[in-house]
C-alpha cells in the first residue's frame, strides 16, 4: 500500500511540474519614450540576431510550472523601434552572411537572454521577469566599436493578470530592457556622433601604394548654410600641385591651404571626391560628404508655458482640485495628463486666485478611485462656504457606459472590465460639488468621451460614442464648464507642446492671449473662442478634429478682477 502512495504522489508531482504555458513578452510600443529627431545619429544600421528569431524559451514559472516564449521574436518589434529612434535608417538582416554592406554604416548583433521567477507556489505566471539585451556595435570589417548591455526588469501581482495579461510582467521587462537600451545608446560616444558628420574615407588604393610617400592631408567641410553653401578646407603642411575635386582642377596652392564652396542641392547627400597632388607627386584621395536637409514648414518653435505671465490676484475665497492621471494601471497611457495637471497647479494660485493650502493635487498612484472620492466628499465640504469658488481641473481619459448615458471619469486604477465599479460617475461629482453650496463652479476638462485615449488608442473593445451631443446636458445649470473636445471626438496630446492640446491652450490663454479686448480681464465666453480657434488649428495638424465645448455663464471672470 505504501509503495502505490508513494507511486502516485511520484506521478502527480511529474503531471504538476511539466507543463509549459504559452505566454506574451512583447511590449508596448507606446511604452518606448520619443526622442528629439535631433539627437539621431547620422548613421544607417543594420542589425541580426545571433539566435533564430524563431527560438522557444522555457523558464520557471510558479506552482511548479514553467512558462514558453519567442523572445527574438516578441521583442524585436520594439528593438526596431529603438533604432529607428536613434538612427538615420534601419535594415533587419537573418545573420551576419546576410548582410548587404551596401546598405548600412555599422551592425548590430544581438543577443537576448531572459529569466523567470514566482513568488506564488499556488499558480503559474511568472511574478518577476527578466531581461538581458547585449549588443556588438560593429564596423563593415566586423571590428566591434562597442558593447552595450541592457538589464531590464518587470513585475507583476496576482490581482493585475489573474483575468488579463498573464505574460505581464515579461512585457514590463522588455519595456524596460528596451527604454534603457535606447539610452545606453545615446550616451555612448563611440556611436554617438552629431547629425552631420565628415566622412574620411580613403580610395584609389593603387595611386596610393604607388606613391612614394603619403601626405598628411587634413580635410574637412562645413555643414550647408541656408542657402545650400558647404565651405570645403584643405591643409596640407607641404605644397599643393594640384587639387581636383570629382575630376575638376582647381589650380595650386604655395601654402597648401585651400578654401573652396560648393552648392549642394536640396535633399542631396553629395559625395566629393578629392585628389591632392604635391610637388613630388605623391597623391592622396578623400572623400568628403555632406547633406543638405529639407527644412520642414511644419516645425513650429512653441513657447513654454510661463505662469510668471499671469497677472496675479489677491487671494480670494476659492477652492481647486487638480487631478491629471497620465501612468494608467490597466489602460493606455494618457500622454502627459500628469505634466498638465502639475501645471495647472501654478496658474489656479496666480491666475485663479487660489490659496496653496487650498488646492488638492492629484497625480497618477495619488488619483486612485478612494483618493479622488475623498477629495470631493471629505476634503472639498470642509473648505467651502456659501462665498467659495470651486476649481476643478481633469486631465486624463474618460467613458460612457454602453447605453450612452453615464458619462465616467478613469482613476489611475481602473478594471477595463469593472468600469461602472471602478471608475467614477461624473454625476456623482456634481452631486458632491451641489451638496457643499459653494458660490460658483467651474470645470476644466481635458478628457473625451470617445472611448479613445490621447493617441487614438482604444480604452475598452466595446466602447462606443457618447449620445449625450452637449456638454451643458452633462452639468448642472449653474456650473461652467469648459471641456477638450465634443463627445465623439478625441482629446489629443501633442509631442511638439509636450501637453495635451487643450491645457496647453488653456494655460496659454490664462498667461492673457485669451484677453481678446484687452481690459485686464479673461471671461469664460473669451477662453472658449480662443480655445476654439487655437485647439481646433493645432489639432489640425496632427490631422485631427478637435473643438473645445462650453456650457455655463460666458461673463464668467476666470482671470482678472
Amino acid at each position: 500500500m505504501n509503495n502505490i502512495k508513494i507511486t502516485i504522489a511520484i506521478l502527480l508531482s511529474v503531471l504538476l511540474t511539466s507543463c509549459a504555458h504559452q505566454i506574451n513578452i512583447s511590449p508596448n510600443l507606446n511604452s518606448i519614450k520619443n526622442i528629439d529627431s535631433s539627437k539621431k545619429i547620422d548613421k544607417k544600421i543594420g542589425y541580426y540576431f545571433v539566435e533564430n528569431k524563431e527560438k522557444e524559451v522555457v523558464t520557471p514559472g510558479g506552482g511548479g510550472d514553467s512558462v514558453k516564449y519567442k523572445p527574438y521574436k516578441e521583442i524585436e518589434d520594439g528593438i526596431k523601434k529603438i533604432l529607428s529612434n536613434t538612427f538615420n535608417s534601419v535594415a533587419s538582416f537573418n545573420s551576419e552572411v546576410d548582410v548587404d554592406k551596401d546598405k548600412v554604416d555599422l551592425l548590430a548583433e544581438i543577443k537576448i537572454s531572459t529569466t523567470s521567477f514566482s513568488s506564488s507556489s499556488m499558480t503559474w505566471p511568472p511574478t518577476q521577469f527578466g531581461v538581458n539585451l547585449s549588443c556588438d556595435i560593429k564596423d563593415l570589417n566586423g571590428d566591434v566599436l562597442t558593447n552595450i548591455q541592457a538589464k531590464g526588469e518587470g513585475y507583476s501581482e496576482y490581482s493585475e493578470w489573474f483575468l488579463a495579461d498573464k505574460g505581464l510582467s515579461g512585457k514590463r521587462a522588455s519595456e524596460d530592457v528596451l527604454n534603457k537600451f535606447q539610452n545606453l545608446i545615446l550616451l555612448n560616444k563611440k556611436i554617438n556622433v552629431s547629425n552631420f558628420e565628415i566622412k574620411k574615407n580613403h580610395i584609389n588604393n593603387e595611386e596610393i601604394a604607388n606613391s612614394v610617400n603619403k601626405l598628411n592631408i587634413e580635410a574637412s567641410i562645413t555643414e550647408p548654410d541656408i542657402n545650400g553653401v558647404a565651405s570645403i578646407k584643405i591643409k596640407s603642411a607641404n605644397p599643393i600641385l594640384s587639387l581636383k575635386i570629382n575630376g575638376e582642377e582647381n589650380g595650386e596652392s604655395k601654402n597648401g591651404l585651400f578654401q573652396i564652396k560648393k552648392l549642394i542641392k536640396i535633399d542631396e547627400d553629395a559625395k566629393f571626391n578629392i585628389a591632392v597632388t604635391d610637388s613630388k607627386g605623391n597623391i592622396e584621395t578623400i572623400v568628403l560628404s555632406a547633406k543638405r536637409k529639407i527644412t520642414q514648414s511644419n516645425q513650429i518653435k512653441y513657447a513654454e508655458l510661463n505662469p510668471a505671465l499671469v497677472k496675479s490676484q489677491s487671494n480670494k475665497d476659492a477652492v481647486a482640485i487638480i487631478i491629471g492621471i497620465a501612468d494608467y494601471k490597466n489602460l493606455p497611457r494618457a500622454d502627459y495628463a500628469n505634466d498638465d495637471a502639475r501645471a495647472f497647479y501654478d496658474y489656479a494660485i496666480r491666475g485663479l486666485s487660489v490659496r496653496a493650502e487650498n488646492i488638492k493635487l492629484l497625480v497618477d498612484g495619488d488619483a486612485g478611485q478612494e483618493e479622488i472620492y475623498k477629495a470631493f466628499k471629505t476634503w472639498l465640504p470642509a473648505r467651502v462656504r456659501a462665498t467659495t469658488d470651486v476649481y476643478v481641473y481633469y486631465s486624463g481619459h474618460g467613458i460612457t457606459t454602453n447605453d450612452g448615458q453615464s458619462l465616467y471619469l478613469l482613476p489611475q486604477r481602473t478594471d477595463r472590465d469593472l468600469i461602472e465599479e471602478t471608475a467614477i460617475a461624473q454625476s456623482k461629482i456634481n452631486a458632491a460639488i451641489q451638496a457643499a453650496k459653494p458660490k460658483s463652479v467651474t470645470i476644466f476638462l481635458d478628457s473625451c468621451y470617445s472611448g479613445a485615449g490621447r493617441t487614438g488608442a482604444t480604452l475598452l473593445a466595446s466602447a462606443r460614442p457618447i449620445s449625450i451631443k452637449s456638454t451643458a446636458q452633462a452639468f448642472p445649470a449653474e456650473f461652467t464648464v469648459i471641456s477638450a473636445s465634443t463627445a465623439e471626438q478625441i482629446s489629443s496630446s501633442s509631442n511638439e507642446l509636450k501637453h495635451g492640446i487643450f491645457s496647453y491652450y488653456l494655460m496659454r490663454g490664462m498667461e492673457g492671449d485669451a484677453d481678446t479686448n484687452k481690459d485686464g480681464k479673461i471671461t469664460a465666453g473669451e477662453m472658449h473662442s480662443y480655445l476654439m480657434d487655437n485647439v481646433t488649428r493645432q489639432a489640425s495638424l496632427a490631422n485631427r478634429v478637435q473643438n473645445p465645448q462650453f456650457a455655463g455663464d460666458a461673463n464668467r471672470v476666470l482671470v482678472g478682477k
